[in-house]
């Protein structure tokens, strides 16, 4: 242990850091068990190892090592600022402990749990290490726009090639199973990128387009910000082919969101340049309307019968979920069970019915109890509040502003969708939102202090 070199552990460490966020949309992994229901594989019901999950252990354990040689003087756990969301946390990570007793596959919630607390750990790595906002950014950018490029020609292809080593499955419009949009003349592809459905694609690239806005305000030089204008018409692009309703909507108040802080801003440069920024999105999105018109009049009206039959699915999953919340409100069926409750409920339909409710409020009710739905309501309560509280940080500190507009994105989206509760991608998205939301807290808290001494 003395022979190991600190400043380079330190350096290892952050850059690791910076390749587990850029690697993360990658789904490469080794599934070790895969369970079926009515002779098909469930999703939802497999156990796997993520190539992310084993460099985020590195990461936690190399940290570990070098706290161990370097105590800090002062830990951000003591923060005051902090300490109520800990407080939260860990009453969240033990409401989801104690829905593993009267689980129905006691394993199956023991692994979501671990998941968990992946993302916790995580958490306190970021919160507790020294992290550039700046490269951090970068990773989530270059991570977003290869999955825009991918994005934009699994849709001009209409096809996704699998690669066992990429994490990526075969995908056609004409087989079943497949996200599609059905116009009167054809089938066209949802694009995916790398990741499992178009609709978590959709919500990556909300999230890093964030970050990408935020990048071009805050680049100094010409090089970098010719290559972020560039980016705008290949992410709006790639979000758009996603076909993503809630990421786009989540996207759309986000920008005015921006908006209202822009015009607050007094620097005429940030509200040319914001100016520019939506009219090359105004003008992508326009363009690739009238280019395609078919999928994305048939998509946005909801008049076909592939789009009915979605809202008709999605109606139906959430009278099934009433019935399993109102025989388990108390305790809940167990973590990451619901498709097992959901099969009880009703025994004989195929393996691919059996969906988690599109709604992760709901689906921590059924799984958690009403312990797990109130800690989680009260997290959401005590980060909206703090967002009001230091609004006037919004004006100052773009970190603020972007960690801030991720995760009210992903409350929105947490009401049509359930990606953020029930995939190790979308469980490690959201705590890591919420690690790089709690550090722009503690390090303004610090330097604050620090002013005021």
């Amino acid at each position: 242990m003395k022979f190991i070199n600190m400043p380079q552990l330190s350096k290892a460490i952050e850059y690791l850091f910076y390749l587990f966020i850029f690697l993360l949309p990658w789904q490469t992994r080794w599934i070790w068990h895969w369970q079926t229901l009515n002779d098909g594989t469930s999703q939802y019901l497999s156990f796997s190892l993520h190539l992310t999950e084993i460099i985020l252990l590195l990461i936690l354990v190399l940290t570990i090592i070098y706290k161990l040689k370097n105590p800090p003087q002062k830990s951000v756990l003591f923060n005051p600022v902090l300490r109520s969301f800990y407080l939260l946390l860990i009453l969240l990570i033990i409401s989801l402990s104690l829905s593993l007793i009267l689980a129905q596959d006691f394993q199956l919630a023991f692994y979501y749990l671990v998941k968990f607390l992946s993302g916790f750990a995580l958490v306190i790595l970021i919160t507790n290490f020294k992290l550039s906002f700046k490269k951090n950014s970068w990773a989530l950018v270059l991570s977003g726009f290869i999955q825009a490029i991918l994005s934009i020609i699994q849709f001009i292809t209409q096809q996704i090639w699998a690669s066992k080593w990429l994490g990526m499955a075969s995908q056609l419009p004409g087989e079943g199973g497949v996200s599609v949009v059905e116009s009167a003349s054809m089938r066209w592809l949802r694009s995916y990128g790398s990741l499992p459905h178009p609709n978590i694609l959709g919500g990556f690239l909300a999230l890093c387009f964030i970050f990408l806005i935020i990048l071009i305000f805050k680049s100094k030089t010409k090089k970098a910000q010719s290559l972020l204008w560039l980016m705008i018409p290949v992410y709006t692009a790639g979000l758009v082919f996603s076909f993503s309703k809630s990421a786009l909507i989540a996207f759309f108040l986000a920008l005015i969101i921006f908006l209202l802080v822009v015009f607050k801003i007094k620097e005429q440069r940030i509200k040319h340049g914001y100016g520019f920024l939506l009219i090359a999105i105004f003008i992508t999105s326009l363009l690739l309307t009238l280019i395609y018109p078919d999928p994305f009049m048939t998509r946005f009206t909801g008049q076909t019968r592939l789009e009915v039959q979605s809202i008709d699915q999605r109606l139906g999953s959430f009278q099934e979920a009433g019935e399993i919340v109102r025989a388990n409100w108390l305790q809940g069926v167990g973590l990451g069970n619901y498709t097992l409750a959901l099969h009880q409920l009703n025994p004989t339909q195929e393996v691919w019915a059996y969906q988690p409710v599109h709604n992760v409020y709901f689906l921590i009710l059924a799984e958690t109890g009403i312990l797990g739905l109130l800690v989680f309501i009260a997290l959401i309560i005590l980060i909206i509040r703090t967002i009001w509280q230091y609004r006037s940080l919004l004006l100052t500190d773009w970190w603020f502003l972007a960690t801030s507009l991720m995760l009210l994105l992903f409350f929105l989206i947490m009401l049509v969708d359930h990606y953020f509760w029930t995939l190790y991608f979308g469980i490690i998205l959201f705590w890591l939102s919420l690690g790089l939301w709690l550090k722009c807290l503690a390090l303004f808290e610090t330097q604050f202090s620090n002013h005021n001494s």
